[in-house]
C-alpha cells in the first residue's frame, strides 16, 4: 500500500496502520453495503450485454480512524462516513467524536476551538 500504510485484511474487514511523527493511525472499515446503488441500472436497448462498458465502482464504507500518540498514550476516535451527495468528490463527513482521552485536566485549546466549530456548523 502506497504512502507508507501496512493494510491488514481479514474477510470484509479492512485495517490501514501507519506510524507518523510519534503517533500510531489507525483506520478500520468494513467493505459490506459499501457500493451505493448505481443512478441508472437499466442497459440501453440498442447495445448487446456483452458491449456494455463496466461501470466505475466505488466502495464509500463509514470507517473509524484512530490517533495515539506514542509518548502520552492520548487516544483520539472518530467516526466517519460518506454522506450521498459528496460520494463523487471523495468528500467524508466527521459522524463523531467516538472518545478523546489524555491525562491532561485541559483539552489542547486548538482542539477545542475546533472541535466547536465543527459543532457549530452541523458537520460533526
Amino acid at each position: 500500500v502506497s504512502g507508507g500504510w501496512e493494510l491488514e485484511v481479514h474477510g470484509t474487514e479492512a485495517r490501514l496502520v501507519r506510524k507518523v511523527a510519534g503517533e500510531k493511525i489507525t483506520v478500520t472499515f468494513n467493505i459490506n453495503n459499501s457500493i451505493p446503488p448505481a443512478v441508472d441500472d437499466e442497459a440501453p436497448e440498442e447495445q448487446k450485454p456483452d458491449e456494455q462498458e463496466e461501470p466505475d465502482i466505488t466502495s464509500t464504507p463509514n470507517f473509524v480512524v484512530e490517533v495515539i500518540k506514542d509518548d502520552t498514550k492520548q487516544t483520539l476516535v472518530l467516526d466517519c462516513h460518506y454522506p450521498e451527495d459528496e460520494v463523487s468528490r471523495g468528500c467524508f463527513l466527521l459522524s463523531a467524536v467516538v472518545s478523546f482521552s489524555t491525562s491532561a485536566k485541559v483539552l489542547p485549546a486548538a482542539l477545542y476551538s475546533q472541535l466547536q466549530d465543527e459543532t457549530a456548523d452541523g458537520t460533526l
